[in-house]
């Protein structure tokens, strides 16, 4: 699942949302918490400094010590948001074979990240020369700096590349997927590099009303930029396309959330404007 950029809202590259954010007018199947119910909820969540509002300077602060921010990872659970507690520590996935590290190579420079094992499509190309979709990811890089303001929605993150080239470049990234070994790589990479402060994981299907969805996995369970919910008639789409080989006849349920609930985190404070 490649991921999806949310560039724009209304009719530029991006959007500055009111001061008033809360107001963001919510269809009947979005969220009963009120934004101001959320930051409340702030310590009951636990959601580190993450949370509060940042100005251009802290956007470019200095990286944190290492191993010593997770990233916070959320799941919006029956109308609230919950700790998905996928995050754990780089060091439980070190010469795991389905964590390998491979190099990472874009123009916010190169790193090392936890890739998929390579029978993923994705990572078996980012393996081999570095990246997936290189040129779409440097686009990214360079609108993030024509506006020290400008942060990253990342919709379908998949391993987190443009949300870890984001943060290694100073911005904070809101990272949404639906399967969980994603978020775990993502989250591993991130502490991994230092840099768990600027993502927040939400591991969520994006829909138009929140519930639970079907979601259709690869046949083969190692290639993890293939899934995709089952509606809409995409998996009559997939099997054409695919002659049905690549994935499962069953799928799995998981949770999703409205793209009015994302907005209503606390993390979207510290977005004056987002790509």
């Amino acid at each position: 699942m490649c991921s999806l950029l949310l560039v724009t809202l209304y009719e530029t590259l991006y959007y500055k949302p009111d001061k008033g954010l809360h107001h963001t007018r919510l269809t009947d199947t979005s969220v009963k918490t009120t934004s101001k119910e959320l930051h409340n909820k702030r310590d009951t969540l636990k959601l580190r400094d993450t949370a509060v509002k940042t100005t251009s300077t802290d956007l470019h602060r200095k990286q944190d010590p290492p191993g010593q921010t997770i990233p916070v990872d959320l799941s919006f659970i029956e109308d609230d948001w919950r700790q998905s507690h996928l995050c754990k520590p780089y060091t439980m996935f070190i010469n795991r074979r389905d964590f390998p590290l491979y190099k990472y190579t874009t123009n916010a420079g190169s790193v090392n990240i936890f890739t998929h094992s390579l029978s993923d499509s994705i990572s078996s190309v980012i393996s081999r020369a570095g990246a997936f979709e290189l040129n779409t990811i440097n686009r990214v890089l360079y609108q993030l700096k024509q506006d020290p303001n400008i942060n990253l929605i990342d919709i379908g993150t998949n391993i987190g590349q443009h949300s870890i080239a984001a943060a290694l470049i100073g911005r904070n990234s809101i990272a949404v997927d639906a399967v969980k070994s994603n978020i775990e790589h993502v989250c591993a990479s991130a502490h991994y590099l230092n840099i768990g402060s600027r993502i927040t994981l939400i591991h969520n299907i994006l829909s138009d009303s929140s519930g639970t969805r079907d979601l259709r996995y690869s046949a083969s369970n190692t290639d993890f930029g293939l899934n995709h919910v089952d509606s809409d008639g995409i998996w009559d789409k997939m099997r054409r396309k695919f002659s049905g080989r690549h994935f499962k006849t069953k799928t799995v349920q998981e949770n999703s959330v409205t793209l009015d609930s994302l907005l209503l985190i606390p993390q979207m404070q510290q977005f004056k404007k987002y790509l």
